[in-house]
């Protein structure tokens, strides 16, 4: 998995997958209106040769994206189809692999330990739906009468049922396990509750995005060492403290970023290139304004809206350049290694 900054990107750093690590490749989508209607272009793009490759066309942008990295293969949901797409064609054809079990469906994977498709549904469950037992047991009902025992979780947040359901070689989906959960609200169990269930030969998309943000409960780089905070008073009415320091090293740029504290620490703007010698700042010109995800990929950079992906801004920390800017969905490294 990619993590914030501190490594290059899994996928590239490695030499024994589809691309050698001076060929990261980036997958995002990109809307375009053609009369009252918008497409979906799904592109990759090398930032060594700064070229487009158009991957596949869709109607709505792909949601539930897994890449599982074993086949080479990415599935998605385009409404209530789930699809499949070797990569990286171009111009690829998308196969259906099956119907979605439900509007509800909150994730997707290809299962290591059974190689099949599972998702997990997670329904919401409504206070009249709500019901004690004799010894005390809340019992969350879901509309089909399926009863399911809600015991251990926090009094806040909203509750629901998630369902993991597997796709079987017959095309029909059927039960792995039902759990009780709340979500909705921080230091909530979410889709977690299921974890002991979802073991991914792959990576998720989401996975992937969140990835691209302070780890809970540590800090994102280091504090600022004086002379820079002096630097930084000079450009910007916010906090020196408010900020945190990548430094450069190996030759590649550092950054210096702000940060704000939730129920984890976030990324934003304003955001500023280190130079090699950590002497000088320059700020990055950024669409928004508002949290932001980063992931480093070899010697390139990756900036977007957090947890979405949109927006994506590319620079190339070796010189300080932006190889690209666009407005666009979705932007991820794409993984090439193998689990």
């Amino acid at each position: 998995m990619i993590g914030l900054l501190l490594a290059c990107a899994g996928a590239s750093a490695k030499s024994g997958g589809s691309f050698g690590p001076e060929s990261a490749l980036l997958s995002y989508v990109v809307p375009e209106k053609s009369g009252s209607a918008t497409r979906y272009r799904w592109i990759f793009r090398r930032p060594d040769s700064n070229r487009e490759q158009f991957f596949v066309e869709v109607p709505d942008p792909p949601k539930l994206v897994f890449w599982a990295t074993k086949e080479s293969r990415v599935y998605y949901a385009i409404g209530a189809r789930i699809l499949a797409t070797a990569y990286p064609q171009t111009h690829a054809v998308s196969s259906q692999v099956a119907e979605a079990p439900s509007p509800n469906v909150a994730a997707m994977w290809i299962e290591r330990s059974t190689g099949k498709l599972r998702v997990i549904v997670l329904n919401e469950i409504s206070q009249s739906s709500i019901t004690r037992e004799a010894d005390g047991t809340l019992i969350y009902r879901l509309d089909d009468g399926v009863s399911v025992p809600a015991s251990g979780l926090p009094d806040w947040g909203d509750p629901g049922v998630c369902t993991v359901l597997e796709l079987g070689s017959a095309g029909k989906w059927t039960l792995v396990a039902r759990r009780a959960t709340k979500f909705g609200a921080g230091d909530t169990p979410g889709l977690d509750v299921t974890k002991g269930f979802r073991h991914e030969r792959g990576v998720s998309q989401d996975s992937l995005l969140t990835s691209y943000t302070c780890p809970p409960g540590q800090a994102c780089g280091k504090d600022l060492p004086m002379p820079m905070a002096s630097a930084l008073r000079r450009l910007v009415n916010y906090p020196a403290t408010d900020f945190r320091y990548i430094p450069s090293a190996d030759g590649l740029r550092g950054l210096v970023f702000r940060t704000i504290m939730g129920d984890t620490p976030h990324a934003e703007a304003p955001v500023f290139l280190v130079s090699q010698g950590n002497q000088t700042l320059r700020q990055i010109n950024l669409y928004h304004r508002n949290q932001i995800g980063l992931a480093r990929n070899g010697r390139y950079l990756l900036l977007t809206d957090e947890y979405s992906g949109d927006n994506p801004l590319l620079l190339d920390l070796k010189t300080g350049d932006t190889v690209f800017s666009i407005r666009a969905r979705a932007a991820v490294w794409v993984p090439d290694y193998h689990q």
